[in-house]
């Protein structure tokens, strides 16, 4: 064999295997560009529906604050450190409060005689679904109906959340059962 049969036979391997080469090259682009395909699909898919749900959660969240608004009783939800996390129009009126709620400690918001309601809760009896009632002490003279209760995720008692605090003003209430007392009397 010849220099040149060498080179001829060394040559066309090289052209096999950059064949080769490249159609390996083409498959993998191929792939590649299939796989983006896919994923650029999946994206859009998943945008679409985080879309779709933040829009549920939007008018979910707009459905519970027309309902907290609407309620009588004055409602203050506090978190696991015991700040104020959401509230409504009623809580403002019963307690006259003014300025931001939202972040301050319980005390600060409602005073040292709710957080001592607070503290003096059995968190076990919380926790296992139960609720405190308490009668306060509002501004003015008045007097408040207080129900506490835990917030638990997905209703899991290890996984407190914080605690919901719903008051009722029952002044009217009490003045017309001390007159019934007073009239029997």
């Amino acid at each position: 064999m010849s220099d040149l049969d060498l080179l001829e036979r060394r040559l066309e391997r090289e052209r096999v295997a950059r064949k080769h080469a490249e159609a390996l090259l083409e498959a993998k682009s191929r792939e590649v560009y299939l796989v983006n395909e896919e994923l650029r699909r999946l994206n859009e898919r998943l945008e679409d529906l985080v879309h779709q749900r933040t829009a549920e959660l939007e008018e979910s969240l707009g459905h519970l604050s027309a309902t907290l608004e609407s309620m009588a009783e004055g409602l203050l939800v506090v978190d696991g450190e015991g700040r104020a996390v959401r509230h409504n129009h009623a809580l403002e009126q019963l307690f006259v409060l003014t300025g931001p709620i939202q972040g301050r400690p319980l005390p600060e918001v409602l005073g040292p005689a709710v957080a001592e309601l607070f503290e003096s809760v059995d968190a076990a009896a919380l926790l296992r679904g139960g609720r405190v009632d308490a009668e306060l002490a509002l501004p003015g003279g008045r007097t408040g109906k207080a129900t506490l209760r835990a917030i638990l995720r997905g209703g899991d008692p290890s996984a407190p959340i914080g605690r919901l605090l719903v008051v009722r003003d029952i002044t009217r209430e009490k003045e017309i059962a001390r007159m019934k007392t007073d009239f029997i009397s």
